[in-house]
Formats: C-alpha cells, sequence, structure tokens
C-alpha cells in the first residue's frame, strides 16, 4: 500500500547527506568529516563547501549523525563521533573496541534550531595512525517535527 502525501506529516526542512569519499583522520584529533555528498535537501541549506548544514526555518530538530570506520580498528582502540550545533557538543557516540573491526556508531537528539545555526560532525580515535572514516555509510540528517 502506498499513502498519499495527505496522510503524511510535513516534517520539512529535512536534508541526508554522507561523504563521498573516504577520510583520513590522524590519530588523537578531533576532526571535522567531510559530509559533501547531498542525497536529499527539501531547503537547500546543505553547504558542502563547508560540511554543514544552515538551518532555514525555527523549531526541533530531530538531528542523527552515522560515522563509519573504513579502516580496521584493533582491540582497545576507541572511536567517536560528535554532532555540533554552532560549535557546541549536542550529541555524540562512543565505542570502546572491544573486539577488533571497523566499527560504526550513531548519535541522535532533538534540539531547538533557528535560522542560521549550524550543524557539523566530527570524528576521533585513537589508533595510533592515520585511518579512514569511511565514505557514504558516514551520514549525517535532520529533520523538523514541531
Amino acid at each position: 500500500m502506498t499513502l498519499q502525501s495527505r496522510y503524511l506529516p510535513n516534517n520539512t526542512p529535512c536534508f541526508i547527506a554522507n561523504m563521498s569519499n573516504n577520510q583520513s583522520i590522524s590519530t588523537a584529533t578531533w576532526t571535522v568529516l567531510h559530509i559533501d555528498n547531498v542525497v536529499y535537501d527539501s531547503h537547500n541549506g546543505f553547504d558542502t563547501d563547508n560540511y554543514k548544514y544552515i538551518v532555514q526555518e525555527e523549531g526541533i530538530y530531530l538531528i542523527t549523525g552515522v560515522g563509519w570506520m573504513g579502516e580496521y580498528l584493533a582491540m582497545g582502540d576507541a572511536m567517536y563521533i560528535v554532532v555540533n550545533v554552532n560549535a557546541s557538543n549536542v550529541a555524540q557516540s562512543y565505542w570502546y573496541i572491544y573486539s577488533a573491526g571497523y566499527p560504526s556508531l550513531n548519535a541522535s537528539c532533538f534540539y531547538s534550531l533557528v535560522p542560521d545555526d549550524y550543524i557539523l560532525m566530527k570524528g576521533y580515535h585513537n589508533y595510533g595512525s592515520d585511518r579512514a572514516f569511511g565514505g557514504t555509510y558516514t551520514q549525517l540528517m535532520a529533520f523538523r517535527i514541531a
């Protein structure tokens, strides 16, 4: 069954964007993730040159960041992502690696935004040498709920 749009809530503005390529991150440094590929943006607020979404309308938004490590992390390493609004951390996720592999993290929050606020995401790891956050699996998205 397909619902017609008149039955669905209008949760705009909304956007989803991801990384078009892997991005190498130096160990033990917080780095803005290069979210530069806009999948959908209802109000054309995503700034791909600066890797951030600029809010167009006031409201309460559900914001989600997804970070995927595109390279191996060993047991005992750690990985973090944070979602920033205007340079303040509003959501974060941390993973201490108990089993070696390619971890992913999700960080979400509800946040009250006004026009010209901006949303971006940062990543961090402590592997000991550069590691890449992974392309299209690393995403930033948000939609207005009220």
